[in-house]
């Protein structure tokens, strides 16, 4: 079972919607859309900080993912509270970790058949995104199950907030 983990440092971006504008200028109306350049700024970031880690072939089949996002704490919340529960949206935000992982590691997000993602806040308030991706085995001997995916998530976890 091959594994990959990374870490993109900096405050994660949501997806957003394609942007467009009409240029009415030349020859009629034109619609143009774009992305905006904090996302395309993101994507990059996200194959840079892969690029070490990046396996001679991509992954193959069904595959396991893990994604941390940690979140700087605003001084208005309490020491205790660890989950962020406020926007941007989980699904916004892992969308725009796997995107940019297409041909680089994975031929298609929809290979990911398990995905833990997690928002907290980083004690350290150094904002960052860990990433875990591994291929499940799935052949007559063995079949990696849900179990053993969530105990290996929630082993990170404990580990990446030092409760070992």
């Amino acid at each position: 079972m091959r594994e990959l983990s990374f870490i993109v440092w900096g405050n994660a971006i949501p997806k957003q919607s394609t942007k467009a504008y009409i240029n009415k200028g030349g020859y009629g109306p034109k619609i143009f859309c774009y992305t905006p350049k904090k996302i395309t700024n993101w994507h990059d970031d996200v194959r840079k900080s892969v690029l070490p880690v990046k396996p001679k072939q991509l992954f193959e089949g069904a595959i396991a993912g893990i994604i941390i996002f940690y979140i700087n704490k605003p001084k208005s919340k309490p020491k205790w509270k660890i989950y962020h529960d406020t926007k941007p949206d989980i699904d916004n935000l892992t969308k725009n970790i796997l995107d940019p992982l297409h041909g680089v590691v994975l031929n298609n997000d929809s290979q990911l058949v398990f995905l833990i993602a997690v928002k907290i806040y980083d004690p350290e308030n150094t904002p960052h995104v860990d990433v875990t991706l591994f291929e499940l085995e799935e052949n007559k001997e063995k079949i990696t199950t849900l179990v053993e995916v969530l105990d290996r998530a929630t082993t990170k976890i404990k580990i990446l907030r030092g409760n070992k």
